[in-house]
């Protein structure tokens, strides 16, 4: 259509790295840096994290896909590192025991931060 997009690719996310966790990831960062760089911006962006290998795409001047297609906002399994994930396997592992092993533990329906809103600062 025209549009010129830029890429860049983290080769590494730090955030995904360090907190372990898809729900974290996409609730915390994603969503959030899309719509600031939006709101306080006026620059389109879609985030595409990698959960696999920690990486993640950002693609300035694409607008984000709408959530309900996101493939990041699909069920997301927690990443093997993921601390909610540990505690959930730990207290539902005697359940799950009975129906032939553990399923894998999921926190991606943890609550969805509030649109980002700029603070106004009076001038003096």
């Amino acid at each position: 259509n025209g549009t010129t997009v830029t890429v860049v690719n983290v080769k590494k996310c730090r955030y995904l790295e360090a907190t372990g966790c898809a729900s974290v990831c996409v609730n915390m960062c994603k969503l959030p840096t899309q719509d600031v760089m939006q709101t306080e911006f006026g620059v389109p962006v879609y985030m595409q994290p990698n959960f696999k290998d920690c990486s993640c795409k950002m693609f300035f001047g694409m607008p984000p896909l709408p959530e309900i297609i996101d493939p990041a906002m699909r069920f997301q399994p927690c990443l093997s590192q993921c601390p909610a994930a540990i505690v959930i396997d730990s207290t539902t592992a005697s359940a799950d025991e009975d129906e032939g092993g553990a399923t894998p533990a999921v926190c991606y329906d943890m609550p969805k931060p509030a649109p980002y809103r700029p603070i106004l600062r009076r001038s003096n």
